[in-house]
């Protein structure tokens, strides 16, 4: 975002240099660093996490 007043919310970037640039003035949820699985995952469950319970979360990775 390169004005202000934009909110940002629910959004992913991924395989980008720069993933995220906004200027000040505008409103957005919290921006989380999501990372991979260490292992395979197998069946119906897995008991990772994003880092965020927020709804309105970003998440780069």
């Amino acid at each position: 975002m390169d004005g202000p007043g934009n909110i940002i919310i629910r959004n992913t970037c991924s395989g980008n240099t720069t993933s995220w640039d906004i200027v000040a003035g505008n409103a957005l949820g919290p921006i989380v660093g999501a990372s991979t699985n260490a292992g395979a995952v197998i069946g119906n469950t897995y008991t990772g996490s994003l880092g965020s319970a927020d709804p309105n979360a970003n998440f780069t990775f």
